[in-house]
């Protein structure tokens, strides 16, 4: 006996192909138990996978009593950016409130008078005629807080790199590199001062250098202390507040140290120039260079 399996005639655009029947026959050569039987197509094909595949073994599931059923639905949250603020950061900012209350308790005169030299021309001219030392103190303060600044905005905006550097490391750093450009910076002015034979110029720049430096640092403490500490939501704009006033006391501390020195009778427009180009001109064309 034989069962067949016919293949439909395959039909194209050009032509009709005609395909000749498939016929399965049964082996009647080999003596089995079910000789007698006869076999179609499925019980052929169901006989011969029998045959080939092994026999499956059932086995006790493991987890078959301990099926674990979650009740509670499940929500998502957004996964929100680490914060990477360290204990140290906290400290520098204690301290800093402590030395100003220390200031302010025992030198309270004098920190005025450096608060209205920042803001008033003519208080400036007053201190710069009566040297107050509190003032070269206080400027002290300027390099870790804006070396904080710094760390705040680097953690923000370039975090992977600053985990790669270090934080700690990083932080001091940056009071290394503040430090080092302010004392070349000084180091220039008085320079050109006793090149140009302009020393009275020249220190009353510095005088106004180091009366805005105590200043930002009185100004900046709290946005920047904000920026380190709050949700991230609001950090960024808290960056942005801390640079725009940083930059703008740099603009009016630049503005105002060239009306110092212009209003001079014994002024050289060289030296003018020669301050433009090397000490506010070159650093910012470094600092371009270093960001793009």
């Amino acid at each position: 006996m034989q069962d067949s399996l016919s293949i439909s005639t395959i039909s194209t655009k050009a032509d009709s192909i005609a395909v000749s029947p498939l016929y399965i026959y049964k082996d009647t050569t080999v003596a089995s138990a079910d000789a007698d039987m006869d076999y179609g197509f499925i019980e052929y094909t169901s006989q011969t996978l029998k045959d080939v595949l092994p026999t499956p073994i059932f086995e006790e599931s493991l987890l078959k009593e301990k099926t674990y059923i979650l009740k509670k639905p499940l929500t998502l949250h957004k996964i929100q950016p680490i914060q990477y603020t360290q204990t140290w950061t906290f400290s520098i900012i204690i301290l800093f409130f402590i030395i100003l209350s220390i200031g302010f308790k025992f030198f309270r005169s004098r920190c005025l008078d450096i608060i209205h030299s920042s803001l008033s021309l003519k208080s400036f001219e007053i201190l710069n005629k009566t040297p107050n030392p509190l003032v070269l103190v206080s400027a002290f303060l300027f390099f870790p807080i804006i070396a904080l600044l710094s760390y705040s905005a680097i953690t923000y905006w370039f975090p992977l790199e600053i985990n790669h550097f270090g934080h700690t490391k990083f932080y001091l750093f940056s009071i290394a590199a503040i430090f080092v450009f302010l004392i070349v910076k000084i180091f220039l002015i008085k320079f050109f001062g006793l090149l140009f034979r302009c020393n009275t110029q020249a220190n009353a720049y510095i005088n106004n250098l180091l009366v805005y430096m105590s200043f930002s640092s009185l100004l900046l403490i709290l946005p920047i202390f904000a920026s380190l500490f709050t949700h991230e939501s609001y950090k960024l704009i808290l960056l942005i507040i801390s640079l725009s006033l940083f930059v703008l006391m740099s603009i009016i501390r630049a503005f105002r140290g060239l009306y110092i020195i212009i209003k001079f009778p014994k002024f050289f427009h060289i030296y003018l120039f020669s301050y433009l180009c090397t000490l506010e001109i070159l650093p910012l064309l470094l600092v371009y260079r270093w960001i793009f």
